[in-house]
């Protein structure tokens, strides 16, 4: 499983069984990682300490002389922490489960029409901002 694997469906059902199938392109293998459940007393300490560095921050001046190279940096190191949370905290072990090719197709097809419904409502919600 050292090679790359690629998500092609994830299945919310607000329950502790939501997962998502990623797809081993090389080897042609399909696996399963459960959602690890979330822990709501972190999340709203985050948001606490969140909200407490934004505050504390609040009146502190940077000097820099480009601010264009201040928020790519920002945005850069947003990206990595993103990158990383998602790959250490979403998924649970991944497991290979055996489907039938036409079965992954169905699967696919549905993750299209998903992330075609999600693309659009963020292209509308961009429109309006």
């Amino acid at each position: 499983m050292g090679n790359k694997l690629i998500p092609f469906y994830t299945e919310y059902k607000n329950t502790d069984q939501n997962h998502t199938l990623f797809l081993d392109h090389k080897s042609n293998r399909v696996y399963k990682a459960y959602h690890q459940r979330s822990n709501n007393l972190i999340y709203i300490l985050m948001f606490v300490l969140v909200l407490a560095v934004l505050r504390a921050i609040q009146y502190f001046q940077l000097p820099v002389g480009n601010p264009i190279l201040l928020l790519i940096v920002g945005f850069l190191i947003s990206i990595f922490i993103g990158i990383y949370s998602y790959k250490k905290f979403t998924y649970e072990a991944f497991q290979e489960i055996f489907i039938t090719q036409n079965t992954i197709d169905n699967y696919i097809q549905r993750g299209k029409k998903v992330l075609k419904t999600e693309l659009w409502v963020v292209i509308i919600i961009g429109f309006f901002q």
